[in-house]
């Protein structure tokens, strides 16, 4: 029997929304970044923050890695004590969101007194489109 669907044809097809449960705030020591990514690793992400701000591994947080397939929100968390003195300037977060927005959208941004990691409470939603391959309607039909 063949295949009756195509899974992931196209990036807008899985979708993935990371969903943050509470609020930020407006002080913290960690700055918290919504981004939303086409076609790249979260990775991708960090090892590009990493090299062209040197900040270190520890200094970025996540909560789980995104697939590159798909168009994937997510939560980023940069350690302001370490950004700070790594770009030695008081706005570097201003600096680091447009530079970020040259490889992917940024949504939210906001402060919070710990860094996220796969032990935070976050929720991911959903969005899977399957297209119909060429026999499928014929197949369907026949049932």
């Amino acid at each position: 029997m063949s295949t009756l669907f195509t899974f992931k044809s196209k990036l807008q097809d899985f979708i993935v929304d990371e969903l943050r449960v509470g609020e930020l705030a407006s002080a913290g020591e960690f700055f918290y970044i919504q981004i939303e990514k086409k076609g790249k690793t979260t990775m991708e992400i960090v090892d590009h923050l990493m090299k062209v701000w040197h900040l270190p591994k520890k200094a970025i947080g996540f909560a789980w890695l995104k697939d590159k397939q798909g168009v994937t929100k997510q939560w980023l968390s940069v350690d302001s004590s370490i950004a700070s003195q790594s770009l030695r300037q008081r706005t570097w977060h201003k600096h680091l969101c447009i530079w970020l927005s040259s490889l992917c959208t940024i949504h939210k941004t906001g402060r919070y007194n710990k860094p996220l990691t796969t032990k935070d409470d976050l929720l991911n939603r959903f969005t899977i489109v399957l297209r119909c391959n060429k026999n499928t309607m014929s197949l369907l039909e026949r049932d």
